[in-house]
């Protein structure tokens, strides 16, 4: 803003001095601003290049631990994958034992089956050949174990005709006051 320009305007010369002071005191109180704005900045800037010179000598060894748990972290990962596999490979499988099926888990796990979708490839294959290599340790179908369930059991004496379990409903019952 320029004197003459307020001139042009038509203000007198007492208007142009009041309004250029007032002009004048908020734009030294913006020059304040920028002034203290960069001071932080230029302390900000050393600080973070001092700060970056320190860990410049660190740098190499965090990045080592980093880089390291990474990896730890990625084969973990993989035998995590590779024992959920295993697990559901076997289980269309019928073996002679437990120990048959251990033995067969051990050889797929150091076979290194490639892991694709959560299922190895060339799976078929390794079967197939153990089969060959060790007949024994399947069986022609799967035994399944069906649960077998008792009949009721009834005591004799004042509670004929109530078994266990009503007897035993019955005692919490009577705890707990709800006859």
């Amino acid at each position: 803003m320029r004197r003459e320009d307020l001139e042009k305007l038509g203000h007198d010369k007492a208007q142009i001095d009041a309004i250029l002071d007032l002009y004048g005191k908020s734009v030294n109180s913006l020059k304040e601003t920028i002034t203290l704005t960069e001071q932080e900045r230029d302390t900000a800037k050393s600080q973070l290049e001092a700060t970056n010179k320190k860990l410049e000598g660190y740098d190499p060894e965090w990045k080592k631990k980093a880089e390291e748990a990474q990896t730890e972290a990625q084969k973990k990962i993989q035998e995590t994958m590779t024992e959920l596999a295993s697990e559901r490979a076997v289980m269309g499988l019928a073996f002679s034992s437990n120990s048959a099926k251990k033995a067969f888990v051990n050889d797929l796990k150091a076979q290194g089956l490639k892991l694709e979708e959560g299922k190895f490839l060339g799976f078929d294959d390794f079967v197939n050949k153990y089969k060959e290599t060790d007949p024994q340790a399947f069986t022609e179908t799967e035994t399944e174990s069906k649960p077998k369930f008792s009949e009721t059991v009834h005591s004799s004496g004042g509670d004929a005709g109530k078994d266990a379990v009503t007897k035993a409903n019955e005692g919490l019952r009577s705890l707990f006051g709800r006859n």
